[in-house]
């Protein structure tokens, strides 16, 4: 139905807000987990949050049609995150029974999600970046 991403840019150790807007068009009859994954320019992941939906109300389960709902994740980017990089804001949804059966893999969605849009992943303040030897001065502390 909707969402809302405040922040264009993170940095590793940051915490980025996703607000997802849900709104049931038929009764589902078992409990589905949301996963957000930022995705980076390699095509894997820099970050990820997985949670059943409705940590804050009710699960999919309890749905009838017509239901809107919305809900706030906090995505934590992993210290170790690669940066400089744009990544993707990718959002889905799966059956628990059917990852464990193997239809969701570490760090690889399978089935429906879709990108809302992209957050640029800077580098720490203060730290230097490195790329094929080409060195970003601009992300270095001063002196380096």
């Amino acid at each position: 139905m909707g969402y809302a991403v405040d922040k264009d840019t993170v940095r590793p150790g940051d915490h980025l807000p996703v607000v997802l807007y849900w709104q049931a068009l038929s009764p589902m009859n078992e409990d589905y987990v949301v996963f957000i994954h930022l995705v980076n320019s390699a095509q894997t992941l820099s970050a990820q949050f997985d949670a059943p939906r409705g940590v804050t109300n009710q699960t999919t389960r309890y749905w009838k049609s017509g239901d809107v709902f919305s809900d706030t994740y906090e995505v934590s980017i992993p210290v170790t995150a690669f940066a400089p990089d744009d990544v993707a804001v990718r959002v889905g949804l799966y059956r628990p029974a059917a990852a464990a059966a193997g239809e969701k893999r570490a760090g690889t969605a399978v089935g429906r999600f879709v990108d809302l849009t992209q957050v640029r992943l800077l580098p720490e303040q203060g730290s230097c970046t490195f790329n094929a030897g080409q060195l970003w001065k601009s992300d270095c502390v001063a002196g380096l």
